[in-house]
Formats: C-alpha cells, structure tokens, sequence
C-alpha cells in the first residue's frame, strides 16, 4: 500500500510539475476543469537593449619612491542583449501568483575614457586609458504577479552577479590626451573580478496559446564596489609597486527585452 501511495505521489507532482498551459487563461487538458493547476514551471529567451553605466578606478602605487596616482572615471555606453530564463510558478486562487526565476543577460558593450591624471610627486605628463566591459550577468528573483485572463503584470526583486574586465594603459610624457600614442605606451594593467548586485523591475505579457506568452520586461541591476590588486614590481620578496583596479558605486546596468515564455509544453500547444 505504501509503494502505491508513494507512486501516485510522485505521479500526480510530475503531472502539475511539467503539465502544459496556464490553468487559469487556458483549460489544462492534464487535470480536470474542476481542479485548476496550482504550480508549474516555465521557460524562456528574448532580446532587447542594454545600458550599461560604469564609474571605474585605477589607482597607482609606487611604495618604493613613495608615490601614488588616484585615477577615477565614468562612461556609459548601451548595446543590444539577449536573455535566457527558467522559473517555477506558484499559483493562488485569487488570481496572484509567484515566480521564483533564475536568468542571464549577454554582455555588455566596453566602456572607456582617457584622461590626465597627476603623480603625488607632482608630475602630471601622465595619461591613463582606462576600459571596463561588463561580462554576462546572472540573476536570482522573485516575481510577484497579478493574472488576469489573457495578461499578467509582475514585479520583479532579487540579486545578480557579474565578472568586469578592466584594462588600463598608461602613457607617459603627454601634455594632453590627445597627445597619446604608442611610442608614449609605459605599461598595460589587465584585470578581471566578479561582483553582485541588487535587481528590481517591472513585466507585463500577454498570452499567444495556451502554452506560449510574449512580454516586455524592464530590469535595473545596481553594482557594488569591487576591487583587485596587480602586482607589479617584487624586490627582495617585498612588493614595489602595485595598481588597484576597480568599478565604483553607482555602476549599474538596465535591461529592456522583449521575450517569449513557454509553460514547459516545449513547443507543443
């Protein structure tokens, strides 16, 4: 008798878990009219445009001759983005639901600037190029929906991770910016981290089928500060100059897509 319970169990899960349809703008033809479908998973992919804003630092140290540079930057700069997602939704019967979603955004456009900057010393012929590029952006969220009978609304709270890619490139004997060249090209700083981030949006989306929805999603993600050391000069085992690459608070990043969402019907229905 146990083994019989213990099967109908995981049999009557499976068949909520992966049925097709949305029971509440669709008939499910996996349950009975009378009993709607209380949970289900779904997935999806769009594309859209992405802003990204990045404040980065790159700030030199020479521990040796005691002299320091502290060089600090903001651009922006957008692209198109793609998106992938994977969710499971939870349904009550006052037409309120919520979605528990994980998903990654593309990458990012570079983002540059070259400008002067000025030793401790006092010298100041000294340009630093300095380029940031956002990698692929992961997400964890909750959304909270409301579901109508053909559309939906939901918000969207939650955490992102990304890696940035910072490549600094100092110039010595310049006057100005313009001035630089290859032939004043000193040093090349090349850096990678991964940083978090929080995340809010807002959603809307209409169904096509009964297994097929399109949205528009906009998502804001904001960045934390990060920072990692290059290592570059050792005397006698003891560091001698070393570059603390970075990006600032107030980096962010925006998300706008349009998207396709499928209830795990692949693409049957």
């Amino acid at each position: 008798m146990k083994k019989i319970i213990a099967i109908s169990l995981v049999s009557l899960f499976g068949a909520s878990a992966f049925a097709g349809g949305d029971a509440r703008p669709y008939p499910d033809l996996y349950v009975t009219k009378s009993c709607p479908q209380e949970y289900n998973g779904y997935w999806g992919f769009g594309a859209g445009w992405n802003y990204d804003g990045n404040k980065f630092k790159n700030n030199l140290y020479d521990i040796t001759n005691n002299y320091s540079s502290k060089y600090s930057a903001t651009d922006h700069n957008s692209t198109g983005v793609g998106r992938f997602f994977l969710a499971y939704n939870f349904y009550n019967e006052r037409g309120y639901s919520l979605a528990i979603e994980s998903g990654a955004y593309t990458s990012g456009n570079k983002t540059k600037k070259i400008k002067m900057t000025t030793y401790s010393t006092g010298v100041s012929n000294v340009a630093l190029d300095v380029s940031a590029k956002r990698k692929p952006a992961y997400y964890l969220a909750f959304k909270p929906k409301f579901d109508a009978t053909t559309w939906w609304a939901n918000i969207t709270l939650g955490g992102a991770a990304t890696a940035f890619q910072l490549q600094s490139k100092v110039y010595l004997d310049v006057d100005n910016v313009n001035q630089v060249s290859l032939d004043k090209l000193d040093n090349i700083y090349k850096d990678g981290f991964v940083t978090y981030g929080w995340m809010v949006g807002l959603g809307a989306g209409i169904w096509l089928s009964p297994s097929w929805a399109l949205s528009l999603d906009y998502d804001y993600i904001n960045w934390a500060n990060k920072s990692a050391k290059i290592l570059k000069n050792y005397s006698s085992r003891v560091i001698t100059q070393y570059t603390e690459t970075g990006i600032k608070e107030g980096s962010f990043s925006h998300f706008v897509t349009l998207n396709f969402k499928n209830n795990f019907s692949w693409f049957f229905g």
